[in-house]
């Protein structure tokens, strides 16, 4: 995260912010999943007054490449301070079209609730169709094959995650999935570390309790 100088007044326009922001009404629907949730457009329209009445604008920047969608969110206040948060990435099932405009509006919802402490009030799982679990990795033709993590690495990564004593369990999932989906160790541990942690895990912890 970068900032201006001073964040004195941007501080308190947050603060302000967070104490009038009512939870966006939940008025889209996983037709998969079937279940309800606060869209980006909702979500927007919710925080858009109480952003302008306290000063503030935010900034969304989206930019991709082969396998991710990055996400980089501004927050500027009119005494000219601003906060800039670290992308979020979000990996593409697909490289058309869809797939990148379903990546990169996921991304500006989590990003934008993050960065402004906004809660929708459920249990969001519009995102399953990205799921680490569902994503199904393509290497292009420049991947090398044989440059994936060691278990050395994959321990490495994963104990700087802070997932502890999990992290043997973990590991041999993740080889699990990579024998079954094709999917790297190395991408599925950036995968974790990039916006898919909380729905990773509970995927592990189904794994684990059926082992």
């Amino acid at each position: 995260m970068r900032r201006s100088d001073t964040i004195i007044e941007i501080s308190k326009a947050l603060c302000a912010f967070q104490s009038s922001m009512k939870p966006a009404p939940k008025d889209s629907r996983n037709p998969h999943y079937k279940q309800k949730y606060a869209d980006l457009t909702s979500i927007w329209e919710s925080a858009r007054e109480p952003l302008t009445k306290n000063g503030l604008s935010v900034m969304q920047e989206p930019t991709n490449d082969d396998h991710y969608v990055s996400i980089k969110t501004f927050i500027f206040h009119t005494s000219g301070e601003w906060i800039e948060f670290d992308p979020l990435k979000i990996p593409m099932k697909n490289k058309d079209a869809h797939s990148v405009g379903a990546a990169i509006t996921y991304g500006k919802r989590y990003a934008f609730c993050s960065s402004l402490g906004i809660t929708t009030g459920e249990e969001d799982d519009d995102g399953n169709s990205n799921s680490i679990l569902n994503y199904k990795h393509e290497p292009s033709h420049e991947q090398d094959e044989h440059a994936d993590y060691t278990d050395a690495q994959s321990i490495a990564a994963l104990k700087s995650l802070g997932l502890g004593n999990d992290v043997p369990d973990i590991l041999e999932w993740l080889k699990q999935r990579s024998n079954e989906k094709k999917m790297s160790l190395k991408y599925q541990i950036n995968a974790l570390s990039n916006g898919f942690r909380e729905k990773g895990l509970a995927e592990f912890k189904e794994w684990k309790a059926q082992k």
